[in-house]
């Protein structure tokens, strides 16, 4: 009996009325970003993560393993504004060599008050790291044209 005004109530606001429901107010300070991983290079890596401070807590997004070619995300929730100023990337190489390295992150992105995307930490094939942020518009073009990304 409880079921039928549920389902009235459904069908309105995702059924007829849909289109009319405004979208809810653009606020900057809860724009999802998300953090990604690729590599390009020949051999396997692995604990690959990035650390970094915000809002007084530690956050981290990892990839662990990561064979060539290999693309990782970790999803929107993980990762609150602001996009940090700069953040510590650890990985281990294919040969086995453990690496640290301290990454600008902020300063990259385009605009990163309202900033709506993926951050990309892509491993180049001399093993190096460069970050790449790319809005989700740039990535459903790449994506629709068929082309590789980051």
């Amino acid at each position: 009996m409880w079921i039928i005004p549920q389902i009235i109530v459904a069908y309105l606001f995702c059924g007829p009325l849909a289109p009319f429901i405004p979208p809810p107010p653009f606020d900057p300070a809860k724009m999802p970003y998300d953090i990604g991983f690729r590599s390009v290079g020949k051999g396997n890596l692995d604990e690959v993560e990035l650390r970094w401070a915000a809002n007084g807590r530690d956050y981290m997004a990892g990839a662990g393993f990561l064979s060539p070619g290999g693309t990782k995300t970790n999803g929107l929730t993980n990762h609150p504004p602001p996009i940090p100023e700069k953040a510590t990337l650890t990985w281990k190489s294919p040969d086995g060599k453990h690496h640290k390295e301290e990454v600008a992150i902020r300063a990259l992105v385009p605009d990163p008050n309202h900033f709506y995307g993926t951050i990309w930490i892509k491993f180049m094939p001399d093993g190096t790291p460069k970050v790449k942020p790319m809005s989700w518009d740039e990535m459903r073009a790449m994506q629709y044209w068929d082309k590789e990304y980051p």
